[in-house]
């Protein structure tokens, strides 16, 4: 194939540089303004965007693919606006326009969930404490008051088991662990080995995840370990989640020919879409969900809501534990249990991202 494919970005148009050639595709018949990019509508092509750090969109990569020669190339990544000319293919633009919302709901999202925590909520009430307090010093101290008693109550152990008591609750199995066709682990958090740290390392609830779905594995109750997480769209330099769990999991004895990572889900959500895409093209029933008790409710109801044959398997337990209720059965751990602590806060913080992760999925029709 002899055809061209050329970008030029808008700064090198004006200062008069030339364009790059790239093996590709015939040149356009028409073009379509989008996003600052000019994109030539025909065949299979696909583009993928990603927002660069200084706000411009990066031409990540674009790929052509050819029905019988299965040609393809990488674009060179490119930051700030310019004119892509080559044939893409019939609805490219409703792809693309997935793609960004993907980007804002997952931005969003998170932006909704930091913002609604406990501790941002005292940060702003002591925000608007500091700005209306010459004009109105006795809204100015009802604020400050507020903050702290907020702080003091979402510190406080009992309020955090209370919040996180229910969620915890519904996730029970009612039955003894059956033998399944696979069990899926949901990832937390992953970092990868980035010097000085020299290994791969994981949050608690990432880790006890782990160590439960390899011990069901060990147990004879599935022949496959699914390992799901993928990075946010702004953090797609990092290797998946589930590379590094993949890793964490086979030092645990789980073969890595009894793994498989799925790379690209974002949210619970994702974990369940990418989860159920892998079922079905291996015709597999029957799963076991291992995620945090926590968590486990609103990860189960996604899944159910995907069609997918589910049985909860909870870990990380938080409150239901035998450790908890001897800790808060003595007169003394009540009492310790009543101050503020950054664990206690962290239970509290936790728990009200599940409610408010269960509500945002609710008024988006996830669930």
């Amino acid at each position: 194939m002899t055809d061209k494919f050329s970008y030029q970005s808008e700064k090198q148009s004006e200062r008069g540089g030339r364009q790059r050639p790239f093996p590709g595709p015939p040149p356009a018949l028409a073009t379509q303004q989008l996003a600052g990019l000019d994109v030539d509508h025909g065949h299979q092509d696909r583009l993928i965007l990603r927002l660069g750090p200084d706000g411009l969109w990066q031409f990540e990569t674009l790929q052509y693919v050819d029905g019988q020669d299965g040609l393809q190339w990488p674009l060179e990544p490119r930051y700030g606006f310019g004119s892509i000319h080559g044939q893409v293919p019939p609805g490219f633009l409703d792809r693309v326009g997935l793609d960004i919302k993907r980007l804002m709901f997952l931005f969003l999202s998170k932006l909704l969930t930091r913002a609604a925590s406990p501790v941002m909520i005292v940060c702003e009430l002591l925000v608007i404490a500091l700005i209306v307090e010459r004009q109105k010093p006795r809204l100015s101290r009802v604020m400050e008051i507020t903050a702290l008693l907020f702080l003091m109550l979402a510190g406080n152990r009992w309020f955090g088991m209370v919040l996180a008591h229910p969620l915890e609750e519904h996730g029970l199995p009612d039955a003894p662990v059956p033998n399944v066709q696979a069990i899926v682990v949901l990832s937390s958090n992953v970092e990868p080995p980035v010097p000085p740290q020299p290994t791969v390392t994981l949050d608690d609830a990432t880790a006890n995840r782990l160590l439960y779905g390899a011990e069901l594995y060990r147990a004879g109750k599935a022949p496959i370990v699914i390992l799901s997480g993928g990075q946010m769209p702004w953090t797609k330099d990092r290797p998946p989640m589930s590379q590094g769990m993949a890793e964490v999991i086979e030092l645990m004895g789980v073969p890595e020919s009894a793994i498989i990572k799925e790379t690209d889900s974002a949210n619970t959500y994702e974990n369940a879409v990418d989860v159920a895409k892998i079922l079905k093209v291996r015709h597999i029933g029957r799963i076991l969900l291992v995620t945090s008790a926590m968590h486990m409710p609103r990860a189960l109801a996604l899944f159910k809501h995907q069609g997918v044959e589910v049985i909860a398997a909870p870990c990380d337990f938080k409150t239901l534990s035998s450790s908890e209720a001897s800790d808060a059965g003595s007169w003394q751990g009540r009492t310790i249990n009543l101050l503020p602590d950054a664990d206690s806060l962290e239970l509290t913080s936790n728990a009200w991202k599940e409610y408010l992760g269960i509500a945002v999925y609710h008024a988006a029709g996830l669930l």
